[in-house]
């Protein structure tokens, strides 16, 4: 099916974009320049193919799935990468006001060959976009947590916290606990809702207060994920909001020039006031234009990603409407600043990134938007970097591109490069000692590459395992763990501590991979992915204790095998992965007639002991502790276990929609 759909795409860049058909004088290089400011734009280097890895596995994508949005979008035959410039012209190029901003737009409508087949399109363009990859903890260094290493837990906990990528910035989830109540959205149903519960009595909890957040500007909710913060409760989520659009017979008939795509949705921010528990008090309110991407919570502040697509419609005034982005606060709509919005010398995307700042105690946000899209984040309490890959004209090489912003000057947009191949996770970027550092694979191997504050390239490691693809990356510190896959494991152990020469000092090689790497101390990774053999043959569900202590040497030294196909959340979402203590650690496990967390207990440098917790229930997604007890959250509800013994202890039911539907419903 993936070669029809490359061959139908193919044959669709062919046709429309035909050597001999000319590019608009209105969006040549004089025009552009003509448009905004010039100045200069950081290095970007040629990219390369990335070899994409499927990974079918259906509970994976309910779980996902039900903790994110899906969203519709735009099918983009043709995608012009940043260029290779010169020193000079090092910086991205600025608008200076509104009118040049939207006569970019209206050249880049001009530039598109979509008119002749605008019906054909808007009768098989809809497409399920991926749900966006969707934590809790003090303030520590920059960029690593006191122990160094990032996402630890250095001592037990009586609550327990989101596994995060760096220490003091918290990252959103669909299950969160304050030590007293849990917090947790609603899954997979027609009314979307935040539940709190009060499960100071293991054996009888009790629902507290449900949230059922309303519109914004009219469209329908889709509740993303959720943080416990400063006394208050935010919610974010995408709002459907299609009052461009007419449907006629079922068809799609507004006057769009090229494709409905993203630019149909808007996210919102929901801020509540915790100090009445039983009713919570809505104290702002945010609206931003754009699919939901995802958000962090550092130093009193909210960023928010979001991806917001320009409709380009034949109306110049109807596109002037709209091509600008906007955060309405409160009910108070405000644009973007001219100054804000940045493009980029040869970017003819008609699509932006959007990051707004919110300040979580009250007060004006800050907004700025960069053109070009974004996939993955990583942040750090300075800096956010949005990373989006993205082909050449050719459709046949592939590069990710980096967007920083810095979060100290209202988020602003500092720099941008590019770098071969494209990446897996959010946990393929990291920063370090004023050194970021991103892991790609293209089509002839896999690469670290380091980059300084500026976005110019330090060093770079090519052709790490050229035959395989990336399945996992855990930076820690001046190391980076890789895990690549074809037929054996290898696990590569990378030395940065020069940023000019990164090299490889250790690897070793096992049946199977791992697809998430967690640190357990300086000394021990977990992994958490599938069992295999020599030939490249996938078996079950497998955790493996790596020991790490010399970088030369890598260990698998012990293993849990699970059978019965079973797969784990944690296996692709970190926020699935529970730590207990120093040595104890609980993962949801799925397989196709049960599901149970799991706590494992490394002791002497192995896996020494694992529990089941299990009443029967299916789909469990996430677990969470206060105390002694365990809770374990699954899209009905949630059961409580005595967290030493096992026990099970009760369950309590997420009450039913007041008014089901079996209509389907694409976001």
């Amino acid at each position: 099916m993936a070669e029809k759909n490359k061959d139908f795409e193919n044959k669709l860049r062919e046709e429309i974009f035909a050597e001999d058909t000319p590019l608009p004088e209105a969006l040549g290089t004089e025009s552009i320049v003509e448009l905004v400011k010039d100045s200069e734009q950081k290095k970007s280097a040629r990219p390369k193919r990335i070899i994409k890895r499927a990974v079918a596995v259906a509970a994976a994508v309910a779980v996902v799935a039900s903790a994110g949005v899906i969203g519709i979008r735009e099918y983009k035959p043709k995608v012009t990468p940043v260029k290779n410039l010169s020193q000079e012209e090092n910086l991205p190029v600025y608008t200076s006001d509104y009118a040049s901003i939207e006569k970019f737009f209206i050249s880049l409508k001009d530039s598109y060959r979509f008119k002749n087949l605008q019906s054909s399109f808007h009768g098989i363009g809809i497409v399920a976009n991926k749900a966006s990859d969707y934590a809790y903890g003090e303030i520590a260094q920059e960029n690593a947590s006191a122990d160094g290493m990032s996402g630890s837990v250095a001592e037990a906990s009586s609550y327990s916290k989101t596994d995060l990528q760096v220490e003091g910035v918290d990252e959103a989830d669909v299950v969160k606990t304050d030590g007293k109540y849990l917090y947790a959205v609603s899954l997979y149903r027609d009314v979307q809702k935040v539940i709190i519960v009060d499960p100071s009595n293991p054996s009888d909890m009790k629902p507290v207060a449900t949230l059922v957040p309303e519109a914004l500007s009219g469209g329908r909710v889709m509740i993303s994920e959720l943080y416990i913060s400063d006394g208050m409760l935010i919610v974010t989520a995408v709002e459907d909001s299609t009052d461009y659009l007419e449907q006629r017979d079922g068809t799609l008939t507004d006057s769009v020039c090229c494709y409905v795509g993203t630019f149909g949705n808007q996210t919102d921010v929901f801020v509540y006031s915790l100090a009445d528990i039983r009713h919570p008090a809505l104290v702002d309110s945010y609206c931003i234009d754009g699919n939901y991407l995802s958000s962090r919570i550092s130093d009193g502040r909210l960023t928010v990603v979001t991806h917001y697509g320009v409709p380009l419609y034949d109306d110049n005034d109807r596109l002037k409407d709209v091509c600008i982005p906007s955060c309405t606060q409160s009910g108070e709509r405000q644009l973007v600043e001219a100054e804000n919005i940045s493009i980029i010398k040869d970017v003819e995307e008609d699509s932006y990134t959007v990051v707004t700042l919110i300040p979580i105690k009250g007060g004006k946000a800050d907004t700025s938007a960069v053109l070009g899209g974004g996939q993955e984040i990583y942040c750090n309490r300075t800096d956010l970097y949005v990373a989006n890959e993205v082909y050449d004209e050719s459709g046949e090489n592939l590069h990710t591109q980096i967007l920083r912003f810095n979060l100290n000057d209202r988020g602003k947009f500092v720099s941008t490069a590019s770098v071969d191949g494209g990446i897996l996770n959010q946990f393929s970027m990291d920063e370090y000692d004023g050194y970021f550092r991103i892991a790609t694979t293209d089509n002839n191997g896999n690469n670290i590459t380091v980059l300084d504050k500026d976005l110019n390239t330090v060093g770079t490691l090519k052709g790490i395992a050229p035959d395989e693809v990336i399945y996992a990356v855990r930076f820690v510190g001046s190391t980076a763990y890789v895990v690549t896959f074809r037929q054996t494991d290898p696990l590569f152990v990378i030395d940065l501590s020069d940023p000019a020469a990164p090299k490889i000092t250790g690897e070793l090689k096992i049946p199977g991979f791992s697809n998430m790497l967690y640190p357990i101390d300086e000394n021990h990774l977990i992994g958490i992915g599938r069992d295999g053999d020599e030939n490249g043959n996938i078996n079950g569900l497998k955790l493996s204790l790596f020991d790490i202590s010399d970088p030369t040497s890598p260990l698998e030294v012990s293993k849990a095998l699970i059978p019965d196909y079973s797969y784990s959340p944690a296996e692709h979402e970190h926020k699935a992965f529970l730590r207990v203590s120093e040595n104890e650690f609980i993962i949801p496990v799925q397989s196709s007639d049960t599901s149970y967390l799991c706590s494992f207990v490394i002791e002497d440098g192995k896996l020494a002991s694992y529990k089941k917790y299990s009443d029967g229930s299916l789909d469990i997604y996430r677990g969470a502790f206060i105390g002694s007890s365990l809770f374990a959250f699954n899209p009905d509800g949630i059961s409580a276990y005595d967290l030493v013994t096992a026990e099970p202890l009760s369950r309590l039911a997420f009450p039913e929609d007041e008014a089901p539907s079996d209509d389907i419903v694409l976001y």
